[in-house]
């Protein structure tokens, strides 16, 4: 990321941090299930193979935690996708906490090979906050063909281990640090939703109606996609016949798909509460303002300037000319700038579907002003 987007994400990650969200994280059921990661520093310290896969764009990276179960062993399981289907890499590890420690388990003590990053070894600053962790067994699954990971676990010992310390949770967003410096900031997945929640393909619901359904229940990405495109597809295909008056106003985002060339700060923003409001000057658009409120007492505010675009009759050119963080009391200025466009691919009195310029899709509906 640029000096000024890596500013941006350091202000919003202390101000979290400061707040801490949940207290007692390691103990706290939204902890555990699966997280997507959303954004991470690369540090030097890293692991040559882990500033590998973090840096990929194309990979999609989870990270399965299992901590309340105490029928079973606590584990946290990393696990990196291939793009188009192709496969996946599982890097299985024991997980150690307060409420659940291991028999015999000592925690990493030395820095490490340097070729393998150097660990720090701080001790936690407070209970209940540091997941200690022994990898002890990893694989790939590429195209329904196994094979090992070849690193040899057993062998590593002390290199085998680190730990992860959460330093903000809540229910939907975690911030944590590692053993080797790196900062990571993961969205939790809802593995609630999708075919097995009562609203699924085969239920064969569409249009409008079907697409409202399937955000008021939380469907899985897969599914609401799946609707937009069909309804998308039942319009008409003349963007002049779109009433791009209905634009202005106040609309809240319900959904969205990132695009591989959307940028961290978008990921990140459109994962919390979030809105936009399109201003006009005498009927003409002029302006938009986006609205992440990441807590209530943190909200970044964005500001562009925009306009009609003159080749395509849906489409609005868009220049972020700056943003504003506000948190509590305190309003810090934020350099955010750049230029883009959204093409509107349907819009009425109460919900809009639009694509941006980086592969992103939005489905938005009509609110009143935001705080």
């Amino acid at each position: 990321s640029s000096p000024s987007s890596r500013s941006s994400v350091d202000g919003l990650v202390r101000a979290l941090e400061a707040n801490g969200g949940i207290g007692d994280p390691t103990r706290a059921p939204c902890l555990s299930g699966r997280w997507r990661l959303l954004f991470t520093t690369k540090p030097g310290t890293a692991s040559p193979i882990q500033r590998a896969f973090t840096g990929a764009g194309q990979l999609a990276i989870y990270q399965d935690v299992s901590l309340q179960d105490e029928g079973s062993e606590a584990k946290v399981v990393n696990v990196v996708q291939f793009p188009r289907g192709a496969g996946e890499l599982r890097v299985e590890a024991d997980a150690i906490t307060d409420a659940r420690p291991k028999e015999g388990f000592q925690p990493r003590r030395g820095e490490g090979i340097p070729f393998l990053g150097k660990s720090d070894n701080t001790p936690p600053s407070k209970p209940n906050k540091r997941v200690d962790f022994q990898f002890v067994k990893a694989a790939f699954d590429v195209f329904g063909v196994k094979f090992p990971y070849p690193v040899p676990f057993r062998l590593l010992q002390d290199e085998s281990k680190g730990w992860l310390d959460t330093t903000y949770l809540s229910e939907r967003l975690r911030i944590s640090r590692g053993n080797k410096g790196t900062l990571f900031i993961l969205s939790k997945v809802d593995e609630s939703s999708g075919t097995d929640n009562g609203f699924s393909s085969s239920n064969n619901i569409s249009g409008k109606a079907g697409l409202v359904k399937a955000l008021e229940a939380s469907s899985s990405t897969e599914e609401v996609q799946r609707i937009v495109d069909g309804f998308i597809a039942s319009q008409p295909t003349d963007s002049a016949t779109l009433d791009m008056t209905k634009l202005v106003g106040s609309w809240k985002l319900e959904w969205t798909s990132q695009g591989s060339n959307a940028n961290w700060l978008q990921k990140l923003s459109t994962s919390f509460e979030n809105y936009q409001v399109i201003e006009a000057d005498e009927g003409a658009i002029s302006g938009l303002e986006n609205v992440a409120k990441f807590a209530p007492f943190l909200v970044l505010r964005a500001q562009a300037k925009c306009r009609l675009g003159s080749s395509e009759a849906n489409k609005v050119d868009v220049n972020i000319s700056g943003a504003e963080l506000s948190a509590g009391p305190l309003q810090i200025p934020v350099n955010l700038q750049g230029n883009g466009w959204v093409k509107v691919l349907y819009v009425d009195d109460d919900l809009r579907i639009s694509s941006g310029s980086k592969g992103s899709m939005f489905v938005h509906s009509r609110c009143s002003q935001p705080m």
